[in-house]
């Protein structure tokens, strides 16, 4: 399910920068030593100091595996890898660093760590990704994976766990039209029912599981109804169907972090936890406020589902389940301290980089002036020889060929202004 998502993209792909690190850091058996034995002895600052230092790096050798010559993966499906992707590829790897640091830190996936398991990119479709027959009794239909990314043992494909990538600034869980919507509710009215329910007796949760039932597919007819409305008729389903899903919301509290809960993690659509098509874990990406962070999908905050107008003309409502990270609390600024060795390495990177880079714009721009200039002496000489071929003609003749010469060559202003 992506909001942290390009696969049709102009830029590098963000999912190919969280794997092709994954893959250098944790799973390889050379390059991933001393990172993997730093995050399995939770010394995670020095983790994230040689992931740094290594990336900085990276950019000023074109020998290294992360060097941009390098890169195969992850750019437009379109026009392919172009000169012009390199800002972005090197943008994308300085924000995965931050992501790939929070996952290997993850508790869920120590495992993965020492087994140095790799990483993949799902894309849209998984082919082993299959509804649940609970789903489908729903009305579900949509297979597209929960998962962005993908961390499993090639040994065991039972051993996976899949990776939604969220923005930092929040994005979305689900945008449910009328079966897929009626199949959440329905998984979580049942799981809703057995959670908070389970000392009533059976015909009791079964009248709980009915009201949410009930209400949901009042809210799914509204959503149908909106495909043949009006605009006027569109925005009074579209309140209707709010008005139901917060009464319904208000009656069972509860239900909110189940419908989310779902929505993330599709272990109800998939058929089981970290069933191919799950994601059972939720990367936040890194804001300016906050670091990347990597939990479980029970753990993330969620937002009440709210009711939304059609995406395009004769199509029916949607359901849209929000996800909002939980905010960080404001650490305090840290005090003052000299730069580690590995610091100091990387800010003197960083200037080495810089340096290039400014070298090779100095470069690019003296040469775009020396051809600029043959270009004007080319012009000139052509000029030049004009002016003396006219100049050999009769007299008569002359004016005819100059004007004839204004027509076809570049110079001819040059050309005039010596013949008159």
């Amino acid at each position: 399910m992506k909001t942290f998502r390009s696969f049709i993209t102009e830029k590098y792909s963000e999912e190919h920068a969280h794997r092709k690190l994954w893959n250098h850091f944790i799973s390889h058996g050379k390059h991933g030593k001393e990172v993997r034995q730093a995050i399995l002895d939770k010394e995670y600052d020095k983790a994230l100091e040689i992931m740094s230092t290594e990336v900085q790096y990276s950019k000023t050798d074109p020998k290294h595996p992360l060097h941009f010559d390098n890169a195969k993966r992850g750019f437009s499906v379109k026009k392919g890898k172009q000169d012009t992707d390199l800002d972005g590829y090197h943008k994308e790897l300085d924000d995965a660093v931050r992501g790939v640091h929070a996952l290997a830190s993850q508790k869920k996936l120590r495992g993965a760590v020492e087994g140095r398991h790799s990483a993949r990119v799902t894309g849209g479709s998984d082919p082993n990704a299959k509804l649940s027959r609970t789903f489908k009794s729903g009305g579900g239909k949509n297979a597209t994976p929960k998962g962005d990314l993908e961390i499993f043992n090639a040994d065991n494909p039972k051993e996976r766990r899949g990776i939604s990538m969220k923005k930092g600034g929040g994005a979305q869980l689900a945008s449910a039209e009328s079966g897929e919507f009626l199949a959440t509710y329905k998984a979580a009215a049942k799981a809703y029912a057995q959670r908070f329910h389970g000392d009533k007796s059976k015909e009791e949760r079964k009248k709980i599981q009915q009201d949410i039932m009930n209400r949901a597919n009042r809210v799914a007819d509204a959503n149908v109804n909106m495909k043949t409305a009006g605009r006027d008729e569109k925005q009074a389903l579209k309140v209707s169907a709010q008005d139901v899903l917060d009464g319904m919301h208000d009656n069972h509290p509860n239900l909110t972090r189940l419908v989310s809960q779902i929505s993330t993690s599709g272990d109800a659509k998939f058929g089981g936890r970290n069933a191919p098509g799950t994601a059972g874990i939720v990367l936040t990406g890194a804001t300016k406020k906050s670091d990347a962070t990597a939990k479980p999908a029970e753990q993330q905050a969620s937002a009440r589902p709210r009711q939304a107008l059609p995406k395009g003309d004769n199509r029916p409502g949607n359901v849209k389940v929000d996800y909002k990270p939980t905010p960080q609390q404001q650490q305090a600024a840290p005090q003052q301290q000299e730069p580690t060795e590995r610091q100091q390495k990387i800010m003197a990177l960083r200037q080495q980089y810089a340096q290039q880079m400014m070298a090779n714009q100095q470069a690019a721009a003296a040469q775009q002036q020396a051809q600029m200039q043959a270009a004007q002496q080319k012009a000139a000489k052509a000029a030049q020889s004009e002016r003396e071929r006219i100049a050999s003609l009769p007299r008569r003749h002359q004016a005819t060929a100059l004007r004839n010469s204004q027509t076809r060559n570049s110079t001819s202003d040059q050309i005039s202004q010596h013949m008159s």
